[in-house]
């Protein structure tokens, strides 16, 4: 059974103003046509409510580090452990190798 669409803008204000109004949970169910229960989720977490949730691990990298790397390869001809040594932080072979073939993959498909 497949999961029902989220909530659209219209359907999130005409709740807030249903309940600010002082209309049951069963009423603006019948209002909005949807479950009592969405209505509930709604309202209880208003603030949360089609917001993602970080997905992943988080990167050692940040921006500045992953466009330094980027420039290196494309100067030099230096290996990767010369990269990760000209580099102060603590990043793997596979870190570098996937940036920089990432890079290479961006570069083709705009060139």
């Amino acid at each position: 059974m497949s999961r029902a669409s989220t909530l659209s803008l219209h359907e999130r204000g005409q709740i807030k103003a249903l309940s600010t109004t002082g209309y049951t949970v069963k009423r603006i169910a019948d209002v909005v046509k949807r479950s009592r229960k969405v209505i509930m989720n709604f309202l209880r977490h208003q603030n949360e409510y089609s917001t993602k949730k970080s997905s992943g691990r988080p990167s050692k990298l940040n921006d500045r580090e992953k466009r330094e790397i980027l420039r290196t390869p494309s100067n030099k001809t230096i290996s990767i452990v010369g990269i990760r040594m000209s580099q102060y932080c603590p990043i793997t072979n596979e870190e570098v190798s996937t940036t920089d073939t990432n890079a290479q993959a961006r570069k083709t498909s705009l060139g």
